[in-house]
């Protein structure tokens, strides 16, 4: 009953309103496997009418990365991949926000190895794979790499899933392998570093 009204009030919510209390109440409702679909549904929603912002987002989680450890791979995980899938442009975009958030935030190698794993499953699931989400994912990996030193240096323990994008280049656009490169020479290591060559 809590849960439900939970939701319907959160779904009520008119854009502009919601606190960043919104953000985690839903994701601990989204660790419950009869709920994760509900809790999608309303966050799309709520991104494509502007109610749940990168903003919003960002003031939600952004330095709680400890205090959100438990939800981390229950629900926040399956929050960004199923937005990043969407077809919807601005619940693709809040994706992308929060793969940026979760690879900022958590910064045990194991979560940032899910992340990793996950942004490279969607560049690299294959047939089918529509071209905005292949965007949007190496979108991701650009604001990592933007982050002053701490962005590439944090990337390069993952070379070897990064270097695995290259069995995949027939299938991205011309602008998609240009930034995976861009990506693998930013991550790439110095030059005592043997997977810099």
């Amino acid at each position: 009953d809590l849960t439900s009204a939970l939701l319907k009030a959160v779904k009520e919510t008119t854009p502009g309103n919601h606190f960043p209390a919104d953000i985690w109440l839903l994701a601990c409702v989204a660790t419950a496997n009869h709920h994760k679909s509900k809790v999608k549904s309303i966050i799309r929603s709520k991104a494509n009418n502007g109610g749940f912002t990168s903003q919003l987002l960002r003031q939600s989680l952004s330095g709680n990365g400890t205090a959100l450890t438990s939800l981390f791979s229950t629900s926040l995980c399956e929050m960004a991949d199923g937005l990043l899938r969407s077809s919807d442009n601005a619940a693709c975009e809040l994706g992308v926000t929060l793969y940026e958030i979760l690879f900022e935030d958590f910064k045990d190698s194991m979560q940032r190895s899910d992340v990793v794993s996950s942004l490279v499953t969607h560049i690299c699931s294959g047939v089918g794979v529509k071209e905005a989400e292949v965007d949007a994912a190496m979108r991701v990996f650009s604001c990592i790499i933007d982050k002053g030193d701490d962005g590439p240096r944090a990337l390069r323990s993952f070379n070897p899933l990064l270097l695995g994008m290259l069995e995949f280049l027939h299938q991205m656009t011309t602008s998609q392998v240009r930034r995976l490169f861009l990506l693998l020479f930013a991550a790439g290591g110095d030059t005592n570093d043997e997977m810099a060559s």
